[in-house]
C-alpha cells in the first residue's frame, strides 16, 4: 500500500513537470523581435514581490540613463530601497543596494536573470536562433544549459511570452498592454518561490 502510495506521487510530481518542448529549426527574419525590447525610458510601476518567506510591495522605477545603462530601484512609500540594480551597456549586472533579508545570491541571480529577460538585453547584444513549435514561432538565445525564449505568434506580429529554460522551465513573463511600454507584466517563478506583479502608473 505505502509502495502504491509513493509511486501515485511520483507520478503525479512527474505529470506536473514542464519538458522543454520538442522545437523544430525555422528559418525567418530573426530581428523580427527588436520592436518587442521594451522601451523604459523612465516609467514608474506598482509592485509586489512574493519571494521565498518575504512579501515586499511599493513603487518600482525603471530608468534609462544618457550612457545606456539601465536602472532598476524597486522602494516602499516611505522611500526605503528594496533594491537598486543596474545593467551596464555590455550587459554587466551591478547590485547597487539590496536589503538584507533578500541579498542572497540565489535570489539576486533570480533577479537578474528575470530583469535581463523581461528587458530582452540579449537581444541588443547578440542575434538568436530561429524554432517553429505548433502554431508559435520561438526565438532562443541560448546560453550553456539555459535558454531564453521570445515567443510569438507564426507572422512575428504579435509577443506572447518571455521564458526562460533549464531542463525544465524556470521562469515565464507575460505582458498585458504595448510590448514596448507595457500596462503590467507578471513574473512567475517554477523552480524557486518567486512572483512579481507589476501595474504602470499612468502620470
Amino acid at each position: 500500500m505505502i509502495r502504491f502510495l509513493l509511486l501515485s506521487a511520483i507520478l503525479i510530481l512527474l505529470g506536473c513537470t514542464t519538458s522543454r518542448p520538442a522545437l523544430r529549426s525555422s528559418t525567418g527574419d530573426v530581428k523580427c523581435i527588436q520592436k518587442f525590447i521594451p522601451e523604459l525610458k523612465s516609467e514608474w510601476y506598482n509592485t509586489s514581490v512574493d519571494v521565498l518567506d518575504n512579501h515586499l510591495s511599493g513603487l518600482l522605477l525603471f530608468k534609462k540613463l544618457d550612457d545606456q545603462s539601465q536602472r532598476i530601484v524597486f522602494t516602499n512609500e516611505a522611500g526605503i530601497k528594496f533594491f537598486d540594480f543596474g545593467f551596464m551597456a555590455d550587459g554587466t549586472f551591478k547590485v547597487y543596494q539590496a536589503l538584507h533579508r533578500i541579498n542572497k545570491k540565489a535570489i539576486i541571480n533570480t533577479f537578474r536573470k528575470d530583469f535581463e529577460l523581461l528587458l530582452l538585453n540579449k537581444a541588443k547584444l547578440t542575434l538568436p536562433k530561429a524554432y517553429n513549435s505548433e502554431k508559435e514561432k520561438i526565438f532562443a538565445f541560448e546560453t550553456g544549459k539555459e535558454a531564453d525564449y521570445v515567443v510569438v505568434t507564426e507572422d512575428c506580429s504579435q509577443l506572447l511570452r518571455l521564458e526562460k529554460w533549464g531542463k525544465k522551465k524556470m521562469a515565464e513573463i507575460t505582458f498585458f498592454g504595448a510590448a514596448a511600454v507595457p500596462d503590467s507584466i507578471t513574473i512567475r517563478h517554477f523552480n524557486f518561490r518567486m512572483s512579481i506583479k507589476m501595474k504602470k502608473i499612468n502620470r
